[in-house]
């Protein structure tokens, strides 16, 4: 019988942690340490942020030994506050990317808007350590530690969005229910980033597509992309994932296609600027990842089939990249000074 079944049957919460590890935690988990976010002004305020502060300690409990799950609960500590900033911004008359706020804009507006904040003030300073820090300085650091798996995720469900966008056929009558298929990833990928898309379709893609082919995913209905060829597709995986890694530790990068060593052909594509530099961190990475698992669409990170010391790396790192964005967003709503930023360095050290 399937352990997770054998579990399911006779559920022990402590067989399940040591079958997860290995009986390891310990080599494991890294979390255990971290600084955690808190204002000494809350105390002294009733009007402190609390419906932030009670996911947050939802999201502590889950800590250390799950931070999958603390991740989950984390996340909703950061759309309310994001939210609450949106609804400041619409109060005052403010724009989204040069659009007057109308009222209308869903979550992912929302967090462009919390993003384009972000943006205007990177250079805003703090102390750590007797040195001099600047906001942009710290979001670098954090990226420069990326692990190669996170970026993996993003190469995913880039090559696979444009699989099936390219290979599903939108004529017809059902043309605009077959992109119920195309996953939110890709969709907001492709609708932030359109070059860039186009770029790894004319480099990547065209390997891609020779490779692989659309099927029915039997546990969600769901079209998904099967390879003819398993060792070709991890190696395009995993090299347009370091592409993307250099994309964004150097805001830029060339591309060229991989089925041919003397292509000639080159592709640059750099960010224009601080906002879809942080559009590609906060949104395409970490909520792409805040998707993922929270629609149930695919398997429980730390319970499927493919979970190893990568995952839990990979997994400890996105829940400190949201634990920095968290704090950056307290930080705009005046919740969190510029010098309380530092505990993020401290948390650095973690990964």
């Amino acid at each position: 019988m399937d352990k997770r079944l054998e579990l399911l049957k006779n559920y022990n919460k402590i067989e399940h942690l040591n079958g997860l590890y290995e009986n390891k935690a310990n080599d494991y988990v890294s979390l255990k340490d971290i600084k955690k976010i808190n204002n000494q002004k809350w105390a002294k305020n009733p009007n402190y942020p609390y419906v932030t502060v009670t996911h947050l300690l939802d999201s502590y409990y889950c800590l250390p030994e799950r931070p999958d799950m603390a991740f989950t609960f984390l996340w909703k500590s950061i759309n309310s506050v994001y939210n609450k900033h949106y609804l400041v911004e619409a109060g005052e008359g403010q724009s989204i990317g040069g659009n007057k706020i109308d009222g209308r804009e869903g979550d992912g507006k929302k967090l462009y808007l919390m993003i384009e904040s972000i943006s205007n003030c990177l250079n805003n300073s703090f102390i750590y350590e007797g040195n001099t820090f600047i906001i942009r300085d710290l979001i670098d650091s954090y990226v420069a530690k990326m692990p190669i798996k996170t970026l993996r995720f993003v190469a995913n469900y880039v090559l696979k969005g444009l699989a099936i966008d390219n290979k599903l056929n939108y004529d017809g009558p059902n043309a605009n229910l077959m992109k119920i298929h195309l996953s939110s990833q890709y969709t907001t990928f492709k609708s932030s980033f359109n070059d860039l898309i186009s770029i790894i379709r004319d480099t990547y893609g065209q390997s891609y597509l020779e490779i692989c082919f659309l099927k029915s995913n039997i546990h969600n209905s769901q079209i998904d992309v099967d390879t003819s060829d398993r060792d070709k597709s991890r190696r395009l995986v995993h090299s347009l994932a370091e592409m993307l890694k250099e994309l964004l530790t150097k805001k830029q990068a060339t591309f060229k296609d991989t089925a041919d060593e003397e292509e000639e052909d080159k592709y640059t594509f750099t960010f224009k600027n601080d906002n879809d530099y942080l559009k590609f961190v906060f949104n395409c990475i970490l909520y792409a990842m805040r998707n993922t698992s929270f629609h149930g669409n695919v398997a429980s990170r730390f319970n499927s089939k493919t979970f190893d010391k990568e995952a839990i790396t990979s997994s400890t790192y996105v829940y400190l990249l949201g634990h920095l964005f968290l704090t950056l967003c307290l930080y705009i709503n005046n919740e969190l000074t510029t010098q309380e930023l530092a505990l993020n360095l401290e948390n650095l050290k973690l990964i």
